[in-house]
């Protein structure tokens, strides 16, 4: 027996997959994790994800729902430590950065931008930022060029 119960209450605070993603399993898949307290926090290895599928039990396999969030998130979270922005070697690349970053009316200019990504203003802002940086990306899994 339980000395106390497991209580997951709901919230309207979000909770971040990369740090909280032991309580969102708990949460949400609270039939397949009833008494575990001791999932792993972040990203759930490739390993670890190997267990759950193979386990004797094969509970973990069977749940459509939790196959299809933890391929979600290992795509999303391989596409979001994959990309990164590098400032351009050019010997005066990142002074022009940081000059256009804490310019007037930056955050309001990106925030408009944003909102209106085709807008004319969104085009004259990227238009000043992509002589500065490249967007690189690593291979994602499962995705569009794979």
């Amino acid at each position: 027996p339980l000395d106390k119960p497991h209580v997951l209450a709901r919230t309207d605070a979000a909770m971040c997959e990369f740090t909280d993603n032991h309580f969102i399993l708990q949460g949400a898949f609270w039939f397949l994790f009833p008494f575990t307290t001791s999932l792993p926090t972040g990203t759930l290895s490739q390993p670890f994800s190997r267990y759950l599928l193979t386990h004797y039990s094969n509970r973990y396999a069977r749940c459509h729902e939790l196959l299809f969030l933890l391929a979600d998130q290992y795509r999303r979270h391989k596409t979001a430590t994959g990309v990164c922005a590098r400032v351009r070697a050019q010997p005066n690349a990142m002074a022009d950065v940081k000059r256009l970053i804490v310019s007037d009316g930056f955050a309001e200019r990106l925030a408009a931008a944003s909102r209106e990504p085709q807008s004319k203003h969104a085009a004259a802002l990227m238009h000043e930022l992509a002589p500065l940086l490249d967007v690189c990306g690593a291979a994602v899994p499962w995705g569009n060029v794979e």
